[in-house]
């Protein structure tokens, strides 16, 4: 299983066609899952970085980014960013592949709550108020420009701090709960 790594779930529509011509000639097929990834299935001998184990998943924003009239910011940039740096721009991020469980971060472009902002590890949402967004589940407000230090601080607190021992218990909120 081959699991591309997508920020925001974004492809053009040559890659898509490319995407299905590779799976129909090896008789594979393919997922769109929650995480706006494309998991392939079948005899491809490919791999991805970073995207499967316990690693950062694929950031996830709004599938409407940029098309969507009622989108309160365009989520793409930021999931770009958020994936670029948590593979350290392509090259893999040593710093982000042994955390104690898989960690999930998501970018709220609408009202619709699409990316699902209660299921990511951390959810930034967007406030009208001085231009900041929600982070979730922390309650804190996050000017625009410290989305990545602050991911960045967050997963290492993660990595450092979290629990390797109940995987039902490794997640984000139960130490956040632990350490409350």
């Amino acid at each position: 299983m081959l699991r591309l790594k997508l920020p925001n779930g974004v492809t053009t529509s040559e890659q898509t066609r490319f995407l299905a011509i590779v799976i129909k000639r090896k008789d594979g097929c393919a997922d769109v899952t929650t995480r706006q990834n494309w998991q392939i299935r079948g005899g491809f001998g490919l791999t991805s970085l970073q995207s499967e184990m316990d690693n950062v998943r694929n950031p996830v924003g709004n599938p409407l980014a940029g098309i969507d009239p009622l989108e309160i910011v365009d989520t793409r940039p930021y999931t770009n960013l958020l994936s670029h740096y948590i593979t350290a721009n392509s090259r893999g991020n040593p710093a982000f592949t042994n955390l104690p469980r898989k960690w999930n971060v998501g970018v709220v472009g609408s009202h619709d709550l699409y990316e699902h902002p209660h299921i990511n590890d951390l959810a930034y949402v967007p406030a009208v108020k001085d231009d900041r967004f929600g982070a979730i589940p922390l309650d804190a407000w996050v000017p625009a420009d410290d989305v990545i230090p602050v991911c960045g601080a967050i997963v290492e607190t993660f990595r450092d701090l979290g629990s390797r021992g109940n995987r039902q218990k490794t997640r984000m909120m139960w130490l956040i709960d632990e350490r409350d």
